[in-house]
């Protein structure tokens, strides 16, 4: 699936072999969250101003 909601990630994992990402989002009013393999998700170009983006620092995201 792409072009989904943007989304919060609220925490990354490591996770059986690879990384997930618990992210969350608003479907009209109601809050939902759910866990996505990191590598599923696309980053803005630029976040937003306040925003965070994952910064790669030697092997490990930070």
């Amino acid at each position: 699936m792409s072009g989904g909601p943007k989304m919060t990630i609220r925490e990354i994992e490591d996770w059986n072999g690879g990384r997930r990402a618990w992210c969350q989002w608003f479907q009209g009013t109601d809050s939902k969250e759910d866990v996505f393999p990191l590598t599923s998700l696309k980053f803005p170009e630029e976040p937003r101003q306040g925003s965070l983006r994952p910064v790669k620092t030697g092997t490990a995201w930070s």
